[in-house]
């Protein structure tokens, strides 16, 4: 997607927009944004006045997760995600103001200062605080001014409390547009194949529908906003269904429109009976989107009772198929012929003078060559840069640094990322190595190939950063830097055998339920080849548990010195046909798990939660959480005896599935600092 922004010198021009300035989509409000507001600090607020301001530089943009974001919030820097939109309504939702969390130890809440995760007395069994969210912000479709209910930023000292302590009161809050960012959409018309996500519910047990079918899209005017989504599932008649694209987010929309009219099997959204709705998919790159939304194939029993007089509705009826998560690529691939992907190792031309001390600290540690790792994930379409300047890029980035292929054959690396930053490492003390441009901003940098197949990396200037006061302090400039990618070899690892794991430290939340801290574990690898099937290597005991054909399958990377670990399986009996163990990453969701072979022959296991299943209802609490794992093989001189166990009891609120979730925002059972809160 290419950007261009016009700056908008006078709010007389916006008077003048007419009306093809409306408000069509999200993406027509993405820009850069003053925000002003009317600021009384509490004497409990005075020292947070820097942190806190009056005024703000914001930008609202695409996000690959969520329909937009905005950055700049009141200061923060840390992205708020932008949920939905109402074009009739003219309103943005944000679902979990605090979902991130935009300041340390600060929370938005409404304006009179309540607890944001709401007060619910036992005495009276009801909720005499609501928690805060969602938050609907108002929009102009002329001018874009955005307005923003009154709140206070506050903190808090019991979660149990109906009040929490006022920081500062904010009113009058506005977002006026500045600098307006169009968009060049592309065309995406063509073959589309869509792939269901493959956790235990992203599609429907038993469903004799499709997990997989192709859409084709079809302009259906003159520009590349509008087509014609050519549905084809096999066993079903084509479904024509109208589309839209703004270059971020792709809607097909139904208005009680039926994959089989004979047998009342239609389109809904995943919850409730609704006839009318859209299916959207979130742009990725130029060859993949990801669904947004979920959509499912419902009964026209739906929410209806089976006679006049019964309560019971068509429970097994209800659901012919639904899709949570999947993937639309096209067919066609990608048109990028370059391949990013791989280890690329960096030098700077001459160290004397291209690593340049731009502060006090002492720079003679900092390397003159280094490797750069980019990973290409297929399900998404996706680079990210994971390792750089000598640091684990992965898990303080969220996945990593984002890389984005251009059409002139460069790439651009995201340095605006899920906080709003791109770290190297954190300092554990509230402070982080910030990476940034030449010009030390949070927005990104290019590489560019060269004619002998090297590339020229821009000039890359480090910092400290502080992240609650938002104080930056120069480190070390780098410049006149090249990268020669490794060539592809064979990996020199063997990753079969027998293993002994050690966890670190284990976080216990399900007391009734044994979470050993050491197990042994075998890893096999299966040669599929000769029988026409795929190969691929497995966990085939895990927890103390052999898993027989609940297998964890395990995706080795090219290099063969890490892998991931596919979750959200099995991974061992507690009490076969009633209890099992369930393996997801550290937020309990079921992104890969990352394993890292370190120069010892161990093997480092990133975080991850293990969830009890009930197999009678299949409902799943929150069992315990895995910390700095590792594997030894057996028989190896390798040592783990310096790692510590212990079983803590966490501090924070996560819900019963062990999600760490920094806001109470629906009724449910929850753990909070290691005890259980029922809420209404």
């Amino acid at each position: 997607m290419k950007k261009n922004y016009l700056m908008l010198f006078c709010l007389v021009l916006f008077m003048a927009i007419n009306a093809t300035a409306q408000v069509s989509s999200v993406a027509d409000l993405f820009g850069k944004y003053k925000f002003t507001a009317t600021v009384e600090y509490t004497e409990a607020g005075e020292t947070y006045k820097n942190q806190l301001p009056a005024e703000s530089d914001v930008t609202i943009s695409e996000d690959a997760n969520y329909i937009a974001k905005i950055v700049g919030f009141a200061g923060s820097q840390t992205q708020q995600n932008i949920n939905a939109i109402s074009t009739e309504k003219e309103m943005l939702k944000v679902t979990n103001p605090n979902n991130p969390q935009l300041w340390n130890g600060l929370y938005l809440a409404n304006i009179n200062g309540d607890n944001p995760y709401g007060y619910f007395n036992d005495a009276t069994s009801e909720w005499e605080v609501e928690s805060y969210g969602p938050v609907y912000y108002s929009y102009n479709p002329e001018t874009k001014e955005i307005t923003v209910p009154d709140f206070t930023v506050v903190t808090i000292s019991d979660f149990q409390s109906p009040k929490a302590t006022v920081i500062a009161k904010y009113t009058s809050v506005k977002m006026t547009l500045v600098e307006a960012e169009t968009i060049e959409v592309a065309d995406i018309s063509g073959d589309w194949n869509f792939v269901a996500g493959s956790g235990a519910y992203d599609t429907m047990e038993g469903s004799v529908i499709p997990t997989d079918f192709s859409i084709a899209l079809t302009k259906s005017g003159d520009d590349n906003l509008a087509y014609t989504a050519t549905i084809a599932i096999e066993g079903y008649n084509n479904i024509e269904l109208p589309a839209t694209f703004d270059g971020n987010t792709l809607a097909l929309a139904y208005d009680d429109t039926y994959l089989d009219e004979a047998k009342g099997i239609r389109f809904a959204p995943m919850y409730g009976p609704a006839k009318k709705g859209t299916i959207e998919f979130k742009s990725q790159s130029e060859s993949a989107f990801t669904l947004y939304s979920g959509f499912s194939f419902a009964s026209d029993k739906m929410g209806k009772t089976k006679d006049e007089t019964a309560d019971s509705l068509y429970v097994n009826d209800e659901y012919h198929q639904w899709y949570i998560a999947g993937t639309l690529k096209s067919a066609a691939g990608g048109s990028q012929a370059f391949t990013w992907d791989g280890i690329w190792n960096v030098k700077v031309g001459n160290p004397a003078t291209d690593i340049i001390k731009a502060g006090t600290e002492d720079i003679s540690s900092w390397p003159a060559e280094f490797p750069m790792h980019v990973t290409y994930y297929e399900a998404t379409g996706m680079y990210f840069v994971d390792q750089l300047f000598g640091y684990d890029l992965y898990g303080v980035n969220q996945g990593g640094l984002k890389l984005t292929p251009n059409a002139d054959g460069t790439a651009t690396v995201a340095l605006d990322g899920y906080y709003g930053c791109a770290f190297l490492k954190s300092n554990g003390d509230g402070t982080f190595l910030q990476l940034t441009n030449s010009s030390g901003a949070a927005t990104n940098f290019t590489i560019t190939p060269n004619e002998d197949g090297s590339v020229k990396i821009e000039d890359l200037f480090i910092q400290v950063l502080d992240f609650a006061t938002s104080a930056q302090t120069p480190v070390v400039f780098y410049q006149n830097m090249s990268a020669v990618k490794e060539s592809a070899e064979e990996p020199v690892f063997d990753w079969t055998g027998d293993y002994k794991f050690k966890a670190g430290a284990v976080d216990v939340y399900c007391q009734d339920v044994e979470f050993p801290a050491e197990f042994d574990v075998n890893i096999t690898y299966f040669d599929g080849s000769q029988l026409g099937m795929d190969s691929y290597y497995y966990i085939s005991s895990f927890m103390g548990k052999q898993l027989g054909q609940t297998v964890i399958k395990l995706n080795i990377a090219e290099d063969g010195n890490s892998a991931e670990m596919v979750v959200g399986g099995l991974c061992g009996a507690i009490v076969p046909g009633e209890q099992y163990y369930k393996i997801y990453d550290m937020n309990a969701t079921d992104s890969p798990v990352k394993m890292t072979l370190n120069e010892d022959g161990t093997i480092s296991i990133a975080n991850f939660f293990i969830k009890v299943l009930n197999y009678n209802d299949m409902s799943e609490v929150a069992g315990a959480f895995y910390k700095n794992a590792v594997l030894v093989a057996a028989g190896s001189s390798s040592s783990v005896e310096n790692v510590n166990t212990e079983n803590n009891i966490v501090k924070g609120i996560f819900d019963i599935q062990g999600r760490r979730i920094e806001q109470i925002t629906a009724p449910g059972l929850y753990i909070v600092n290691g005890k259980k809160i029922l809420v209404k």
